[in-house]
C-alpha cells in the first residue's frame, strides 16, 4: 500500500527533514500504521501521548431487520476500533476555530 506523494503530511515531513528521502518517510509511516493495525488485531491498547488512545470496543450481537423485506437478521458480535482523543487534542481542536 503506497502512500500518495500529494499527501500534505508527507510533504510537511519532507520539508522539515530534508535529509530523509520520500521512500524512507513512506516506509516508516507505513511501518507505524502496520504496527498499530497489528496491535489492534491482537486487542492491545495503543496510547499516543497528547493525541489519544485506540482500543477495540465490543458490539454485542443483536437482532436487526432488512428494511426492504422486514426479514429478521442476526447481527453477530463484532469488535470495532475506537478512538478517544486526549484532552490536549480536544483543546487544540476546539481552540482552532
Amino acid at each position: 500500500m503506497a502512500l500518495k506523494n500529494k499527501n500534505p503530511g508527507l510533504e510537511k515531513i519532507l520539508a522539515t527533514y530534508p535529509e530523509y528521502s520520500t521512500e524512507q518517510v513512506e516506509f516508516y509511516l507505513q511501518f507505524i500504521v502496520q504496527q498499530m493495525s497489528d496491535a489492534l488485531v491482537m486487542a492491545e491498547r495503543i496510547e499516543v501521548r497528547g493525541f489519544g488512545v485506540f482500543t477495540l470496543r465490543r458490539r454485542v450481537p443483536r437482532i436487526g431487520r432488512n428494511p426492504q423485506t422486514g426479514e429478521q437478521l442476526m447481527w453477530p458480535e463484532a469488535f470495532l476500533p475506537h478512538f478517544k482523543p486526549s484532552v490536549v487534542l480536544k483543546e487544540r481542536v476546539s481552540n482552532s476555530s
